[in-house]
């Protein structure tokens, strides 16, 4: 059986992560970041780079706090349950680590000292219009007389315009390119998009975009490994965000129910209540746990298709109920907007759907299990 409880050196990191967000989220300041044209907690984001968080899983030659994916994943546990929006995920998990991970020597030298001082910021284009499939895109890499360009476009690009570089999929004679794009390049056209946690989010248009051969991550078969990777890890960092964001919910669902009276009672001493409370409580822990067996066996390098898989299974159906069951127990006031919940439930259903529902997963499992037999 494996123990996925913290170290020392984890539960220091956890309430260093805790307290800075704390100190960053009052409410107020979430509610004029929310009316802001971009919604991006830059304050925090430095904050971070100052505790040297946003280098947790990169090397101390490159100016990183050599720590892990494991910790990555308790800062981001921290960040969903007070659901602010910085680009953790998009810079450091999506793109940062890969960089490291298989980049040029070159790449990792200039990219990852700068995202770990906070200096740049980068992101990734996951989807185009009507295709969720990062290893087939329908973006062309051309190349005229020694000049490569790109021609596409991408959609739900998160923080594409507030970002330095763009991990853009691209293919050239049926084979993939991994190719970062600096945002200031000609051809880029960013069209603002509405979504539901209010994260700067652009589908972006790219017109014979010139691309650096320096910045190409990889390419042909690689480039299909490194797109898996990339997935597989993304994925489990949004089940860990999730975790975050449904342990908030249930708190102050719970904090709710002991206060509010009925029949001069609280309700949290109706039978009906507490059963609605503790299904939400067993399925947060389910969710936790297959997260962690997740996290870990990335952290090992280890196969853990189908373990990311039953992650988000439990991701897509965990954050839909609690989020149900909190509003439920809330009454009408789980939707006025001067208080927090309203907020949990709008990241949750985005959560959700994120880089595949339940029911994809689903099908995914069921065809690992097929080829197994």
């Amino acid at each position: 059986m494996m123990d996925f409880s913290y170290s020392d050196q984890q539960n220091s990191l956890k309430e260093l992560v805790a307290k800075i967000l704390e100190k960053n989220t009052k409410k107020n300041l979430i509610k004029d970041l929310e009316n802001s044209t971009t919604n991006f907690h830059k304050k925090l984001w430095n904050d971070f780079s100052k505790a040297g968080l946003l280098g947790a899983p990169f090397s101390n030659s490159l100016g990183g706090s050599d720590l892990g994916f494991t910790e990555a994943n308790i800062i981001l546990e921290q960040l969903g349950y007070q659901i602010v929006n910085i680009p953790f995920i998009q810079t450091i998990i999506s793109t940062g680590m890969p960089i490291d991970k298989f980049g040029s020597r070159t790449l990792r030298e200039t990219l990852i000292p700068k995202i770990v001082s906070g200096d740049t910021i980068l992101t990734i284009a996951f989807l185009e219009p009507g295709n969720e499939d990062i290893k087939n895109p329908s973006s062309k890499l051309n190349e005229i007389k020694g000049v490569k360009t790109i021609t596409g476009t991408k959609t739900c690009v998160s923080y594409g315009k507030e970002a330095d570089f763009i991990l853009v999929p691209c293919k050239k004679n049926q084979e993939l390119y991994l190719i970062l794009i600096d945002t200031k390049s000609k051809g880029l056209k960013f069209n603002k998009l509405e979504n539901t946690t209010g994260e700067p989010q652009y589908l972006v248009e790219l017109t014979e975009t010139k691309i650096d051969d320096k910045l190409i991550l990889a390419s042909g078969s690689k480039a299909q490994d490194v797109a898996d990777w990339i997935t597989l890890r993304t994925t489990t960092a949004i089940c860990s965000l999730a975790v975050g964001v449904a342990q908030a919910s249930l708190d102050l669902t719970v904090s709710y129910t002991k206060q509010r009276k009925a029949f001069k009672r609280t309700i949290a001493s109706f039978q009906a209540v507490s059963h609605r409370a503790a299904d939400c409580y067993i399925d947060l822990a389910c969710l936790r746990l297959v997260t962690e067996q997740a996290v870990s066996l990335l952290d090992l390098d280890k196969d853990a298709k189908e373990e990311v898989s039953i992650a988000k299974i439990w991701c897509g159906d965990v954050t839909h109920r609690i989020s149900y069951a909190s509003q439920h127990l809330h009454g009408g006031i789980g939707v006025d907007r001067d208080y927090l919940l309203y907020r949990y439930c709008l990241w949750a259903k985005q959560l959700e759907l994120i880089l595949g529902s339940s029911t994809h997963h689903l099908n995914k499992v069921g065809t690992i299990l097929v080829q197994s037999n």
